[in-house]
Protein backbone atom coordinates (compact mmCIF):
# COMPACT_ATOMS: atom_id res chain seq x y z
CA UNK A 1 0.00 0.00 0.00
CA UNK A 2 2.77 2.39 1.14
CA UNK A 3 4.72 1.74 -2.40
CA UNK A 4 1.49 2.34 -4.45
CA UNK A 5 0.66 5.78 -3.06
CA UNK A 6 4.39 7.09 -3.40
CA UNK A 7 3.85 5.86 -6.70
CA UNK A 8 1.10 7.74 -7.22
CA UNK A 9 2.13 11.50 -5.24
CA UNK A 10 4.82 10.93 -7.71
CA UNK A 11 2.79 10.27 -10.53
CA UNK A 12 0.82 13.32 -9.36
CA UNK A 13 3.70 15.57 -9.00
CA UNK A 14 5.24 14.80 -12.59
CA UNK A 15 1.84 15.63 -14.10
CA UNK A 16 1.77 18.85 -11.98
CA UNK A 17 5.51 19.65 -13.29
CA UNK A 18 4.66 19.11 -16.82
CA UNK A 19 1.44 20.84 -16.76
CA UNK A 20 3.13 23.93 -14.98
CA UNK A 21 0.79 23.39 -12.16
CA UNK A 22 1.70 25.49 -8.92
CA UNK A 23 2.74 22.39 -6.30
CA UNK A 24 0.44 22.76 -3.51
CA UNK A 25 2.32 22.89 -0.31
CA UNK A 26 2.18 19.50 1.07
CA UNK A 27 4.16 18.35 -2.11
CA UNK A 28 7.05 20.57 -1.88
CA UNK A 29 10.51 19.36 -0.45
CA UNK A 30 11.90 22.04 2.15
CA UNK A 31 14.31 24.16 0.93
CA UNK A 32 16.18 24.54 -2.12
CA UNK A 33 17.20 21.17 -4.64
CA UNK A 34 21.20 20.60 -4.36
CA UNK A 35 22.46 17.58 -6.35
CA UNK A 36 26.51 17.16 -5.51
CA UNK A 37 28.07 15.04 -8.38
CA UNK A 38 31.64 13.49 -7.80
CA UNK A 39 33.32 10.15 -8.30
CA UNK A 40 35.22 11.20 -4.67
CA UNK A 41 32.93 9.58 -2.00
CA UNK A 42 34.85 11.53 0.79
CA UNK A 43 34.22 14.89 -1.00
CA UNK A 44 30.28 13.97 -1.23
CA UNK A 45 30.68 13.53 2.03
CA UNK A 46 31.93 16.64 2.93
CA UNK A 47 29.54 18.58 0.47
CA UNK A 48 26.58 16.74 2.76
CA UNK A 49 27.52 17.54 5.86
CA UNK A 50 28.02 20.75 5.09
CA UNK A 51 24.68 21.48 3.73
CA UNK A 52 23.14 19.33 6.30
CA UNK A 53 23.77 22.27 8.91
CA UNK A 54 21.34 23.92 7.20
CA UNK A 55 18.42 21.71 7.58
CA UNK A 56 14.79 23.08 5.85
CA UNK A 57 17.41 25.75 3.44
CA UNK A 58 18.79 22.62 1.47
CA UNK A 59 17.61 19.34 0.24
CA UNK A 60 20.28 17.25 -0.79
CA UNK A 61 20.66 14.24 -3.23
CA UNK A 62 24.25 12.87 -4.26
CA UNK A 63 25.41 10.78 -7.33
CA UNK A 64 28.64 9.31 -8.18
CA UNK A 65 28.85 9.67 -12.26
CA UNK A 66 27.33 12.20 -14.61
CA UNK A 67 25.25 9.43 -16.45
CA UNK A 68 23.43 9.29 -12.29
CA UNK A 69 23.22 13.18 -12.41
CA UNK A 70 21.56 13.42 -15.82
CA UNK A 71 18.68 10.70 -14.92
CA UNK A 72 18.49 12.56 -11.62
CA UNK A 73 17.83 15.33 -12.70
CA UNK A 74 15.30 14.13 -15.26
CA UNK A 75 13.27 13.05 -12.71
CA UNK A 76 13.73 16.41 -10.29
CA UNK A 77 15.16 19.35 -11.64
CA UNK A 78 17.38 20.59 -8.61
CA UNK A 79 18.10 24.49 -7.87
CA UNK A 80 21.80 23.58 -7.74
CA UNK A 81 24.29 21.53 -9.16
CA UNK A 82 27.66 21.25 -7.70
CA UNK A 83 29.69 19.23 -10.45
CA UNK A 84 32.81 17.54 -10.58
CA UNK A 85 34.30 17.86 -13.92
CA UNK A 86 36.85 15.07 -13.76
CA UNK A 87 34.94 11.87 -13.72
CA UNK A 88 35.48 8.71 -15.80
CA UNK A 89 33.37 7.96 -19.03
CA UNK A 90 30.66 10.85 -19.00
CA UNK A 91 32.86 14.11 -17.27
CA UNK A 92 31.40 17.64 -16.04
CA UNK A 93 31.47 19.02 -19.14
CA UNK A 94 29.29 16.83 -20.83
CA UNK A 95 26.62 16.90 -18.00
CA UNK A 96 26.63 20.62 -18.37
CA UNK A 97 26.42 20.54 -22.39
CA UNK A 98 23.49 18.57 -22.12
CA UNK A 99 21.50 20.53 -19.13
CA UNK A 100 22.25 23.90 -20.86
CA UNK A 101 21.12 22.72 -24.40
CA UNK A 102 17.94 21.83 -22.86
CA UNK A 103 15.49 25.19 -22.37
CA UNK A 104 13.97 22.58 -19.30
CA UNK A 105 17.20 22.20 -17.59
CA UNK A 106 19.17 25.73 -18.62
CA UNK A 107 18.45 27.66 -15.77
CA UNK A 108 20.14 25.52 -13.53
CA UNK A 109 22.83 26.76 -11.15
CA UNK A 110 25.77 25.28 -11.66
CA UNK A 111 29.01 25.01 -9.31
CA UNK A 112 31.98 23.39 -10.69
CA UNK A 113 34.02 21.64 -8.43
CA UNK A 114 37.93 20.27 -9.93
CA UNK A 115 41.19 19.29 -8.82
CA UNK A 116 42.11 19.34 -12.66
CA UNK A 117 45.65 20.92 -13.31
CA UNK A 118 45.35 23.79 -14.66
CA UNK A 119 42.57 24.68 -13.53
CA UNK A 120 40.00 25.89 -16.23
CA UNK A 121 40.37 29.27 -17.10
CA UNK A 122 37.55 32.18 -16.77
CA UNK A 123 36.63 31.97 -20.68
CA UNK A 124 36.24 28.50 -20.77
CA UNK A 125 34.39 28.31 -17.60
CA UNK A 126 32.05 31.11 -19.09
CA UNK A 127 32.07 29.35 -22.89
CA UNK A 128 30.09 26.38 -20.52
CA UNK A 129 27.68 28.93 -18.94
CA UNK A 130 28.95 27.75 -14.82
CA UNK A 131 27.38 29.96 -12.53
CA UNK A 132 30.73 29.44 -10.20
CA UNK A 133 33.91 27.89 -9.94
CA UNK A 134 35.79 26.04 -6.88
CA UNK A 135 39.27 24.44 -6.96
CA UNK A 136 39.87 21.26 -4.91
CA UNK A 137 40.66 21.97 -2.09
CA UNK A 138 38.77 24.27 -0.79
CA UNK A 139 37.01 26.48 1.82
CA UNK A 140 33.59 25.43 2.56
CA UNK A 141 32.23 28.46 4.47
CA UNK A 142 33.02 30.41 1.32
CA UNK A 143 31.57 27.70 -1.02
CA UNK A 144 28.22 27.21 1.35
CA UNK A 145 28.26 31.38 1.14
CA UNK A 146 28.25 31.65 -2.82
CA UNK A 147 25.52 28.79 -3.25
CA UNK A 148 23.38 30.52 -1.00
CA UNK A 149 24.00 33.71 -3.26
CA UNK A 150 22.85 31.71 -6.24
CA UNK A 151 19.82 30.49 -4.82
CA UNK A 152 18.93 33.75 -2.65
CA UNK A 153 19.15 32.34 0.50
CA UNK A 154 20.07 33.49 3.76
CA UNK A 155 21.98 31.26 6.17
CA UNK A 156 22.58 31.29 9.77
CA UNK A 157 25.96 32.55 11.15
CA UNK A 158 28.18 30.07 9.76
CA UNK A 159 30.67 30.87 12.88
CA UNK A 160 30.61 27.06 13.64
CA UNK A 161 32.80 26.22 10.21
CA UNK A 162 35.59 28.21 11.69
CA UNK A 163 38.76 26.19 10.54
CA UNK A 164 36.69 23.25 8.89
CA UNK A 165 37.29 22.70 4.55
CA UNK A 166 38.42 20.36 2.28
CA UNK A 167 42.09 20.67 2.41
CA UNK A 168 41.96 17.55 4.29
CA UNK A 169 40.45 16.08 1.61
CA UNK A 170 42.21 16.68 -0.51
Amino acid sequence: FILAMGLLIAGLIVFLREHQVPMPPILREPGKRVLIVDDEKPMIGMLEHAFSMHPGIFTVESRTSGYGALLSIGRRRPDLLVLDILMPEFNGWDVIKHLKDDPATKDIKVVVISGQKPAPSAEELAGHRVDAFFEKPFDAIAFLEKAARLLDVTLPALAEFVGWDASTLN
